[in-house]
């Protein structure tokens, strides 16, 4: 069996090097070849890289520096951590939510950290002079904020929670702007198209709204997973391509979708040039689905976790999808072949709660039950 799993590990690796994406010499260093320039490599290796150890709880979330060498992780234990992912270092430890931390996330320039908590608040910790102090506390949710994201300019966020409301906020003053209704139960996660000014968030009512985040309305509710929605994240450029060379014959599908603000441009969505036109969602019922943004249809059903999907990530500048899971398993879809070709099985000791990928270089973190984050390295 085990001569079995080796022979199954090195099908896995042929197969992705021989699809013609780079290898790197180091985090800095990237190398790449012919036609898929820029394409970042994700045959992630077997082991991580570092293993960074110092929170007592769980692990909730991880985010990158969009500049620097930082990684952020978040946990039950109420603290947010510091680390550099190059070596694995401890930096620091930030502190003043006084429950879990459910989710953390940078602005566009890495100068603000923002991170929500089930003590029913959102902090914003300052990234820029070096003191990372929280530098304005945001309240107005009436349960756990489960996500915070930054919009476009930076100067709002937009936060989910299990009162079911989304909310806008000033990030200057810390005034809530404005609140969105249209869940039923606890929203979950949320994920931001900053170009094209949409927003999508996933629900325990089985369901997913893209907003428009101009004025707060539906563009659709789309319905299809039979359980919690866990995670959601839309797709790049190059996975735009990738997935519309696979679904051309799906164009004229007629979706089940339940509302339509007329007031979104639809060829600008469908044409975009930054991503953004599919998104991805996982779910407990095990099941990882793709989405076409324009028609709210459900393009493809990917199974093979065997638990809850906690987490889903689109490679930046390829054709392949990432998802963890409560399965301990790290799993590598390619989108053009519609399957998955690379498991990292025991990725984790406990259920993996989060997975997140550096904007620019091949590297993954992972976050877990077990209180460990993870670094992952492609090669």
């Amino acid at each position: 069996l085990q001569l079995e799993a080796k022979v199954k590990h090195l099908e896995e690796d042929l197969q992705l090097k021989s699809s013609g994406l780079g290898v790197h010499d180091n985090l800095g260093t990237f190398h790449s070849k012919g036609k898929n320039k820029g394409n970042l490599s994700f045959n992630l290796s077997g082991n991580s890289k570092h293993c960074l150890s110092g929170h007592r709880s769980p692990v909730l979330c991880t985010v990158f520096h969009p500049m620097y060498n930082i990684l952020v992780t978040a946990s039950e234990d109420a603290t947010i951590k510091v680390w550099d992912f190059e070596t694995g270092t401890f930096e620091r430890t930030l502190k003043g939510h006084t429950n879990s931390i459910t989710h953390v996330s940078f602005d566009e320039f890495g100068s603000t950290l923002a991170s929500s908590s089930t003590d029913l608040s959102i902090k914003l910790w300052d990234f820029q002079d070096g003191t990372y102090q929280c530098k304005k506390t945001l309240l107005g949710h009436d349960h756990t904020v489960s996500c915070v994201e930054f919009l476009k300019t930076g100067s709002k966020l937009i936060s989910c929670s299990r009162d079911k409301s989304l909310r806008v906020w000033d990030a200057s003053t810390g005034y809530c702007l404005q609140t969105y209704m249209g869940h039923e139960d606890w929203v979950r996660k949320l994920a931001i198209q900053k170009e094209l000014n949409i927003v999508a968030s996933c629900s325990s009512d089985r369901s997913i709204i893209i907003w428009n985040s101009h004025n707060g309305k539906i563009i659709h509710r789309m319905r299809g997973h039979d359980h919690v929605v866990e995670c959601v994240a839309f797709s790049s450029k190059e996975a735009d391509k990738a997935i519309a060379g696979r679904t051309e014959m799906l164009s004229n599908i007629n979706p089940n979708q339940e509302e339509k603000d007329a007031n979104v441009n639809d060829e600008a969505i469908s044409k975009s040039s930054y991503g953004g036109a599919h998104l991805v969602s996982g779910s407990r019922d095990k099941t990882v689905r793709i989405w076409q943004v324009q028609t709210g249809a459900c393009l493809m059903s990917l199974s093979g976790h065997d638990n809850w999907v906690r987490g889903v990530a689109f490679q930046p500048n390829g054709k392949y999808i990432l998802t963890a899971a409560e399965d301990k398993t790290i799993r590598i879809w390619d989108l053009t072949k519609r399957r998955c070709i690379r498991t990292i099985e025991n990725a984790h000791e406990h259920f993996i709660t989060y997975i997140s990928i550096h904007p620019k270089l091949p590297v993954v973190a992972s976050a877990s039950v077990d209180t460990y984050a993870r670094i992952w390295i492609g090669v």
